[in-house]
Parts: structure tokens; C-alpha cells; sequence
């Protein structure tokens, strides 16, 4: 079944709500290449993803577990695309990945539900970010130099399983991607980036569009995911009443 998303409803009130999560969640992100790195500037843009909804399962006892971090989103920001189903001839189900067992998960919840949806996105959307730039310094001392960079993405294309859970009555969501390969053999969420970079102080002399430092950013940014959003590492975010 596929979906279709009023992506009108994304305005910058939502935009200002995501640029305060994703700050949140990288703050906690440790990097030994990358620091102080904040996004600004989000741009939803015109395009929609395409989503086609694969199954409905029970959700996965490991989103019961006891998070270390978590984010808390509130009512004003919690708005979400009305979503409006479109038939469509549905895949088979996709089985659900194996829980851990002799599991005692807090906060079950008969209406718990989980849902695989494929995501595939090529938009225009638009993001700021500044960070530093480590670059070690010679000789094998261990210091490293600190450069600044500013990064302008300007489009992306992206291809993903994606497992949302919503659990304890709705209270909280958990989410994750699902690894899976392409034709190319490919397991990565990231086809395309069309990212501009800066580096140096705006007040002297600045690179523009470095070729190594964008391959690193997007690199780094794979590594990111992998460790923060591949099953089986996750994300939850907790909904205020």
C-alpha cells in the first residue's frame, strides 16, 4: 500500500522542531574528526518522499528495553503529515526481526504497533550546518588541528526500510532502519548528497567546495548512521500529554 504525504503541512514551526532534535541527538554523538556540529536553516522543500507501507507487526521487544537518552517532543511540536492511502498491490508481509528472549518489557500496551515502510527520497531539501574539522598534526603527537566548516546540503537522494514502533498507547516512538542491499550491492540509506562545503575562517582566506572534505562528511555521516540508526541501534522519541 502505498502513501501519500501532505507535504505542505511541513512548515517552519515543524522545521524548527527538527533542527532542535537532530541538535540535541548530535550533541550526544562523539566524533574524533568532528565537533561543535549544529544544523540550522532546514528546508523541508517541494518534493515528497514516496512511501509504500510493507507490513504490520508486533513490535520489537528490544524497543522495550530501558533507554540511556531519549528525546522528549512537545505537544505543539508533535504534529505529523496527514497521511492518505492509496491502493495499491502489497508485497508479501516481511518477517519480523527475532526478539530477545526471557524479556520483561516495561509499558506494553495492547495497541502497541509496529509498521516496515519503504522510503524512497529524492528531494530538495535544504540544511545548514557549521562544525570543526580535526586534521591531526604531524610529527605523532597526538594534537590535532581544529579547522572551521561550514556545509550547505542542497538535494539528496535516499533509499531505506524503515521500522517505526509506536508504543505504550502511544506515549513514545521508536524507530530504526533496516539494513537491506540494492543492485549494486549497496547497503547504504545515503544514494546521493549534494553537499557544498567551506572550510577556513570567513575573515581570511577560505576552500571552497573541497572534494576530500565533502567525501570525508559524507562518510562520516554513513559511519553516523550505521552506529546510531541501523538495526539493531535505534532511536525513541517520548511524547508529552
Amino acid at each position: 500500500m502505498s502513501l501519500d504525504i501532505n507535504w505542505s503541512l511541513l512548515d517552519g514551526d515543524l522545521a524548527c522542531a527538527l533542527e532542535s532534535y537532530l541538535n540535541d541527538r548530535i550533541s550526544a554523538i562523539q566524533s574524533p574528526y568532528v565537533r561543535h556540529l549544529r544544523v540550522s536553516n532546514l528546508r523541508f522543500g517541494s518534493n515528497p518522499p514516496d512511501i509504500t507501507l510493507l507490513s504490520v507487526v508486533d513490535p520489537f521487544d528490544e524497543f522495550y528495553h530501558a533507554e540511556p537518552m531519549c528525546d522528549t517532543v512537545p505537544p505543539s511540536a508533535a504534529t505529523s503529515p496527514v497521511l492518505r492511502a492509496t491502493p495499491s498491490v502489497p508485497p508479501p508481509p516481511a518477517a519480523p526481526l527475532a526478539g530477545a528472549a526471557g524479556l520483561d518489557p516495561p509499558a506494553r500496551h495492547a495497541t502497541d504497533v509496529q509498521i516496515h515502510v519503504h522510503v524512497a527520497y529524492r528531494g530538495d531539501v535544504a540544511v545548514d550546518a557549521t562544525a570543526q574539522l580535526g586534521a591531526p598534526l604531524p610529527g605523532g603527537g597526538g594534537g590535532s588541528l581544529w579547522l572551521p566548516v561550514q556545509m550547505h546540503l542542497r538535494g539528496c537522494h535516499l533509499d531505506a526500510l524503515l521500522a517505526v514502533a509506536v508504543l505504550g498507547g502511544g506515549s513514545r516512538v521508536a524507530w530504526c532502519l533496516l539494513e537491506t542491499e540494492d543492485e549494486t550491492g549497496s547497503t547504504s540509506v545515503i544514494k546521493a548528497l549534494n553537499i557544498e562545503t567551506s572550510v577556513g575562517d570567513a575573515s581570511k582566506q577560505m576552500l571552497h567546495n573541497v572534494t576530500k572534505v565533502e567525501k570525508f562528511l559524507v562518510d562520516e555521516l554513513h559511519r553516523l548512521l550505521d552506529q546510531e540508526c541501523v538495526w539493531p541501534n535505534y532511536q525513541t522519541v517520548l511524547f508529552q500529554r
